[in-house]
């Protein structure tokens, strides 16, 4: 077996030329995916504390159908991502599993560009974090962020509670239920009334959208 860094690299290279069928039938393999998965994310900088938890980072990301962000669905020109942290400019921990496009519109680049492509959500220059700010009701609503993402989400859930006070979605079929403190998606089905609860708006919108979907 080699030792020296020069004797390794040779080593690993023949090994490759000698076993090409039997580590190309490896990679496609769901272990064999997963490890290689795996270790492009460390080159990428992913920090992880336990197996488990890696893990659990990966079946979140195998699982994923829609970006977290947007919502969008993954396509061959806007593929899945794993987000993380850049700490030092590259290390860091998970964040979320993102679409390309939200993925390279986060951090760094945006605080570059000042530009977040999210309505009340941008860099402030002076004080070095992400600032969502919103007039309602005649006042400016004020909020600071390190991450661009922490931004986004408090924004959605910020703007749902304003939803929830008023009872109003916006979307057909889709409001608050002050009783239930939950989203209600209510709709009349050949006579008969179909009713489903959510604790977050955006999953009773989606349900509404594959719903109805699958009536046509």
């Amino acid at each position: 077996m080699p030792y020296t860094k020069e004797e390794r690299a040779e080593y690993n290279r023949q090994y490759r030329l000698d076993n090409k069928e039997k580590l190309k039938e490896y990679q496609q393999s769901p272990k064999g995916k997963k490890s290689y998965k795996i270790a492009s994310w460390k080159t990428m900088g992913l920090l992880w504390d336990t197996e488990d938890e890696i893990d659990e980072i990966y079946e979140r990301y195998l699982n994923s159908e829609r970006c977290e962000l947007c919502d969008e669905e993954y396509t061959e020109t806007n593929w899945k991502c794993m987000d993380h942290e850049h700490k030092d400019g590259k290390y860091g921990k998970f964040r979320n599993v993102l679409c390309n496009s939200c993925n390279i519109n986060t951090d760094r680049q945006l605080c570059i560009n000042n530009k977040s492509g999210v309505p009340n959500v941008r860099w402030s220059k002076t004080h070095k974090r992400w600032l969502y700010c919103k007039m309602i009701n005649g006042q400016i609503h004020k909020k600071k962020f390190p991450y661009f993402i922490q931004a986004v989400i408090y924004k959605r859930e910020y703007e749902e509670s304003l939803l929830c006070i008023n009872n109003k979605s916006g979307v057909p079929n889709v409001r608050w239920s002050k009783s239930d403190k939950k989203w209600l998606y209510c709709k009349m089905i050949n006579g008969k009334i179909h009713k489903k609860k959510f604790p977050y708006f955006i999953q009773a919108v989606i349900y509404k959208r594959e719903y109805e979907e699958s009536l046509l």
